[in-house]
């Protein structure tokens, strides 16, 4: 069998992946986790729908036709992935996602043993940029405006998004999937001693299944508040916080906001300021983040396993401070 065949049989019978006409249908999925919390059960959708976008890509490639048992793989897998080698994390993603095919081969028999094993990951640059605050206002306040059918509309909301992403220092995809009875508002501010919690919101991490109960202050209070109103104002029912206003069209309008629509307004925003691609949307994390280390010290704010990923969302260290406690005897020195 050739590896284009193989893959459209996994995508579609394993994954349950098919394409019919304009739509998209899944089935049930036997790609289980192979690590986590939720090792042994079926990947989460998201990890479908990458793993079947990667697998189309790859059935269209002339590169993957070749078969399974071919006594040169590992130099044909190199040219299948070369067209993506200076694109690191997608030439990852596409890795992965043979590495999950060639095991279902080995589990069925077809072959003896996975060659994914021997192809090394493309190194992918660590990214090191913290947002100015002056830059962070700029974009946002280009986002304000949002042009759309030819008209300028108000886009307040795109800008109170990234807001939102900023002052829960979470990925954007956790931030978009929230519901709004995830979010509870204090009638009283309940003090906790070094400071007053205005409400809490209820979450888990979609990388790592870590739940999270992230207690708000008064201004992110305040953001959450805003947005429940704006639902209110635009007469719109939907358990999602984030959606569309009702000036998108009927397709669109009252429902949840998408990360790439964000996404895709943050880097025509960006190049609006003056900035080019400098900022993404996803370094919003780890400018909350690192102003949280450096305003309350160390905390769980991020929700990592280790110490290493808390490290790595923290740009900036604030100095060790410590104190002299030794009294200098001057009298006793000189005798």
């Amino acid at each position: 069998m050739l590896l284009k065949d193989y893959l459209a049989n996994w995508r579609t019978e394993v994954l349950g992946h098919q394409v019919q006409g304009d739509r998209i249908v899944w089935s049930e999925c036997r790609v289980l986790s192979l690590r986590g919390p939720n090792k042994g059960a079926p990947i989460a959708k998201p990890t479908r729908v990458d793993y079947a976008s990667d697998a189309r890509q790859l059935e269209k490639s002339d590169d993957a036709q070749f078969p399974l048992s071919d006594p040169q793989i590992l130099r044909k897998i190199r040219k299948l992935l070369s067209p993506w080698l200076q694109m690191p994390t997608h030439y990852n993603g596409l890795k992965n996602t043979l590495n999950r095919v060639f095991l279902h081969a080995v589990q069925e028999g077809l072959i003896d043993r996975n060659p994914m094993i021997d192809i090394r990951k493309a190194a992918e640059e660590k990214r090191q940029v913290l947002i100015p605050d002056e830059a962070y206002r700029k974009i946002t306040g280009h986002l304000c405006v949002h042009r759309h059918n030819k008209r300028d509309m108000d886009g307040t909301w795109r800008a109170k998004i990234c807001d939102l992403i900023y002052m829960m220092s979470q990925q954007p995809i956790d931030v978009f999937n929230l519901k709004e009875a995830q979010g509870e508002l204090y009638r009283k501010p309940v003090d906790r001693g070094d400071y007053f919690a205005y409400g809490v919101i209820r979450f888990a991490r979609h990388k790592t299944k870590i739940g999270i109960e992230l207690e708000m202050n008064e201004d992110l209070a305040d953001l959450w508040m805003w947005f429940v109103e704006f639902k209110r104002k635009e007469a719109i029912i939907s358990e999602y916080l984030l959606v569309y206003p009702r000036y998108f069209d009927m397709r669109s309008r009252a429902q949840q906001v998408k990360h790439r629509t964000i996404q895709a307004a943050w880097r025509d925003a960006c190049k609006k300021a003056g900035y080019g691609g400098m900022y993404h949307l996803r370094d919003l994390r780890k400018k909350g983040l690192t102003e949280e280390f450096l305003t309350q010290g160390e905390n769980d704010k991020g929700g990592h396993d280790t110490e290493a990923m808390r490290n790595h969302y923290r740009l900036i260290k604030p100095p060790k401070r410590a104190r002299t406690t030794i009294k200098f005897d001057r009298e006793q020195n000189t005798k």
